[in-house]
């Protein structure tokens, strides 16, 4: 098996398991967390990790994203338990803290990097109140 670069998450290395088109997929077997590299662009988080279920919302927003569609797409968050919320707030957190991958790249999003990471610093503020809830619950 091929192997690539470093998991962002634990270091440890990841391990080539397919290519389909021009999409390759990686894992790390220490964390169990999966990445994808489409053509030439970087690595990232595979669809469906914590930070992509964020970022789908946003996949066609050429522009600043406004509070209200944030406010719109934390409330489709709802129905994830607490602790899948609180593992996209912590990856979110460590992302913004210690970037470590081009976030327009995960779902090819029309927007810029800035915006993405601006709205996901906007986002997880909301995230958290409803995760806070569901802990009072």
């Amino acid at each position: 098996m091929k192997k690539l670069e470093p998991c962002f998450r634990c270091n440890a290395q990841l391990t080539f398991i397919e290519e389909h088109k021009d999409v390759s997929f990686y894992y790390c077997n220490n964390c169990e967390r999966r990445y994808s590299k489409k053509g030439d662009k970087q690595i990232t988080d595979a669809w469906l990790s914590p930070i992509s279920t964020v970022l789908y919302g946003i996949i066609f927003e050429n522009d600043y994203i406004p509070d209200e569609k944030a406010r719109e797409n934390a409330e489709d968050l709802k129905h994830f338990s607490k602790d899948e919320l609180g593992q996209i707030i912590s990856d979110i957190e460590e992302e913004l803290a210690n970037p470590k991958q081009r976030l327009i790249d995960m779902l090819n999003l029309h927007g810029t990097e800035e915006n993405t990471r601006d709205y996901l610093k906007r986002i997880v503020v909301l995230i958290k109140d409803i995760h806070q809830k569901k802990k009072n619950i």
